[in-house]
């Protein structure tokens, strides 16, 4: 009976500990896949020479705790695909990516799950951050939008971005993107880099 009380008072005293460590692993998890979904818009422009877009919006709190969508462009005059970012008719994204659109959706993050999800109870979210020669951009209302090609360059639109989003005068991105995950009180964020060349890593951090 001894053995049995004592055994439910540690089961107790570890339980916030455990709990914890599950939200640190969820954090961590949502940041992988932020991660691998800039990998995977990278590899299928270069593998299948079509431009690939993705969709960025998070407000670094509950209203948008980070939400992620790739897209593919589809050839709106005849079978084949479109090779460039410039000129294409991505947006509105949510119109043009219905049936039949010039776009189609292969993939998606979404952390703004429902109340009882780990994202909520633990308060997971994303802050955007756009590093340019002048000083760090935050944008943290609105939706940005980077664009793969096919020759691996990128291109970057921040939020209330024009119709094209990519006009024929941009150069290819030359900045770093990062998407910083972070989790309630807790102390180690995660930082999501995604670099000019469209490669993209997960770092852990104090700051």
């Amino acid at each position: 009976m001894v053995v049995v009380v004592i055994i439910g008072v540690l089961a107790v005293a570890a339980a916030p500990s455990m709990r914890l460590t599950t939200y640190e692993r969820h954090a961590y998890n949502d940041a992988g896949a932020i991660m691998q979904l800039f990998r995977n818009a990278h590899a299928r422009a270069v593998a299948y020479s079509v431009p690939v877009l993705v969709s960025m919006s998070a407000t670094n709190s509950s209203a948008d705790r980070g939400t992620f969508g790739t897209y593919i462009a589809n050839n709106p005059v005849g079978a084949g695909s479109v090779v460039s970012c410039k000129g294409f008719a991505w947006a509105p994204v949510a119109a043009n990516s219905a049936a039949g659109g010039t776009i189609t959706m292969i993939d998606w993050v979404n952390l703004n799950g429902p109340a009882g999800s780990a994202e909520a109870d633990a308060s997971i979210q994303t802050a955007l951050t756009y590093y340019t020669t002048n000083a760090a951009t935050p944008f943290t209302n609105g939706t940005a939008y980077v664009c793969f090609t096919p020759l691996g360059h990128s291109y970057v639109t921040l939020p209330a971005a024009p119709t094209p989003l990519f006009a024929s005068s941009m150069v290819p991105n030359v900045y770093p993107l990062v998407a910083l995950v972070t989790r309630g009180s807790g102390t180690i964020n995660r930082s999501v880099v995604l670099l000019p060349n469209g490669s993209a890593r997960v770092f852990s951090h104090l700051w």
